[in-house]
């Protein structure tokens, strides 16, 4: 045990670069993915968010959640947060992968301040190819 004392210390700079950069690769894949687009896309165009936060709406680069995809199926959730001039708050977002189209199952916004919730596919049968 005392042996792994003395190479963490010389090497503990490459560790926290190691897990740096794949932190940065895991949110660069899910911040491109067709998924967190579709995500977005449906939220943006849904007029009763707009009237909630305002325009523009943003959402940031940190997004919490998994993903997994094959070359025709696949899922993911994820949590985005996004805000506007009126207020901020979470995307929650279950979109499905089946014979190559992303469909979303669940979209809701919960607001950081009061705790409300919309769900935002309430008339939205979105889908991307």
């Amino acid at each position: 045990m005392e042996r792994a004392w003395p190479w963490f210390r010389r090497n503990w700079k490459r560790i926290v670069a190691f897990a740096f950069v794949l932190i940065a690769i895991i949110q660069v894949a899910l911040n491109n993915s067709e998924a967190k687009k579709l995500a977005l896309a449906s939220a943006m165009s849904d007029p009763e968010l707009i009237a909630r936060l305002g325009q523009p709406i943003h959402s940031s680069w940190w997004i919490t959640g998994g993903i997994e995809i094959t070359a025709e199926f696949g899922n993911a959730e994820l949590a985005i947060p996004i805000w506007g001039p009126r207020g901020k708050g979470t995307l929650y977002a279950q979109p499905e992968k089946a014979a190559g189209i992303w469909r979303l199952t669940l979209l809701e916004f919960g607001a950081a301040d009061d705790g409300f919730r919309a769900d935002l596919l309430h008339h939205s049968g979105a889908a991307a190819r």
